[in-house]
């Protein structure tokens, strides 16, 4: 098994530099043999367990000090702050490796498990791993399309999905898939490993049934299916699981929430941020005019943030440390169930599930109770809930994009760096990222254009 993991540490290259393909492997000398080894492919959370880190860099949710930006090393983390058309400049580029690399690992356990069908006693085990591979694969694909690919109905750009790989054969030459072929693949995906994860996991490194569900939410959320996002978000909230009380919390002096999720309640799976250099505590600076939406009353405010001179730092990672957590937790559950319900004109009933998500965020007794408002007064708000609660988690950067598509919550983005200001206007083709220049120059995938 040693010997396995060090070939296939080799050939995460498969998703983005197919190079070692001059030399021809026997694919049978890279297949695990039994269920134990399948999950310990499974089992390594560095590759299977970190989110993308230049998405978060791109939004609108953090500042940089100028001496900060112009310190920094690696030409990405610079470029993405920026919005620089040329994000990657000849580095090597994480955020399209890691994914792919999870979907290796996937593609893997697949095809291992497919060839025990039938040969193991244990089917029960052999399913279970069956839908985390499953699971996988659709999370490292829905990041990539979140990211990579051009944004849902972009009909203009229908052919700019991802390279879906679907065997991990390493003389296979990627190509892109459409947008809609993209989609259907995580959802294809999703809905079969629902069926075969379990209710409980004994780590959070694994996904239970309630993350394919909030995930499968995600994805209708993406696409406007508001019937389906709420369907599956509200069998994720039937699903046994309850919300932290912040109220319950004592804030430590560093960071607010327990390590890595122990302890908390709502937190369903673990996923780190890839690491982007201003993510530090030091270096990452919170715009003091997000800070100022936050009620006195909202605990959110002070677990999440704390003021250093005149400038705010983020302390509230769900991971208790300094890394940002990308995963998995109850509470995008409540926001994607109030924002379907508004969008599809139940507006008090999206307002009531908001303020059952906002009761134990606010200090007892204080929590703010909406009803009767407008259809668009309604979702402004869920929205900007939304924005609050799932700070650096990951979920700005698809927001901006999915948002954009309607005029009335479009939104340009600026900043000023060293004195010269940026743009990043709505529908703007910046939003999607390039494919890395090695990729396009050693297979079929066609670059986009930014």
């Amino acid at each position: 098994m040693k010997r396995l993991l060090s070939l296939l540490y080799l050939l995460f290259l498969w998703g983005c530099n197919p190079s070692f393909l001059d030399v021809k492997n026997n694919k049978s000398q890279f297949v695990p043999s039994t269920l134990t080894d399948l999950e310990m492919l499974l089992n390594k959370y560095p590759v299977m367990n970190t989110g993308n880190g230049l998405g978060i860099a791109s939004g609108d949710e953090i500042t940089v000090t100028d001496n900060v930006w112009l310190a920094l090393k690696k030409l990405q983390d610079k470029n993405a702050f920026i919005w620089n058309k040329d994000l990657f400049e000849g580095e090597d580029v994480s955020d399209w490796n890691n994914p792919y690399q999870a979907v290796l690992y996937a593609n893997l356990v697949l095809d291992g498990l497919q060839k025990l069908k039938g040969k193991e006693q244990d089917e029960s085990t052999r399913l279970k791993l069956e839908g985390y591979a499953l699971f996988f694969r659709a999370k490292s694909f829905f990041t990539l399309a979140m990211h990579f690919a051009a944004p849902w109905a972009d009909t203009d750009n229908e052919m700019f999905g991802i390279p879906l790989r679907l065997d991990y054969d390493p003389t296979l030459i990627s190509k892109r898939a459409t947008i809609t072929e993209t989609y259907a693949q995580i959802e294809r995906d999703l809905l079969q490993a629902l069926d075969q994860l379990p209710k409980q996991v004994p780590v959070l490194y694994l996904p239970s049934r309630a993350c394919a569900m909030i995930m499968l939410a995600r994805l209708y959320l993406v696409k406007s299916d508001f019937e389906k996002a709420l369907t599956y978000a509200n069998m994720a909230l039937n699903e046994g699981y309850s919300l932290m009380d912040y109220n319950s919390i004592t804030p430590g002096a560093s960071y607010t929430f327990p390590a890595n999720g122990i302890g908390n309640r709502e937190f369903l799976f673990f996923e780190n941020a890839n690491l982007v250099e201003y993510f530090s505590k030091t270096k990452l600076t919170v715009p003091t005019s997000f800070v100022d939406l936050f009620d006195g009353n909202d605990l959110r405010k002070s677990y999440f943030f704390t003021k250093v001179g005149n400038l705010y730092q983020y302390k509230g990672s769900y991971l208790g440390s300094a890394a940002l957590f990308t995963g998995i937790a109850l509470d995008e559950a409540y926001l994607i169930k109030a924002e379907c319900l508004v969008r599809l004109g139940k507006n008090n009933d999206g307002l009531k599930a908001l303020g059952e998500l906002l009761k134990y965020r606010y200090k007892p007794g204080t929590a703010p109770e909406y009803k009767d408002m407008t259809q668009e007064m309604a979702l402004k708000l869920v929205l900007l809930e939304r924005r609050k609660e799932l700070y650096l988690r990951g979920h700005r950067w698809y927001d901006l994009r999915r948002l954009n598509r309607e005029d009335n919550l479009k939104l340009d983005l600026k900043r000023t760096v060293n004195g010269t200001e940026y743009h990043l206007q709505a529908r703007d083709r910046r939003y999607t990222f390039p494919v890395p220049d090695e990729v396009v120059i050693k297979s079929d995938v066609l670059q986009f254009e930014r």
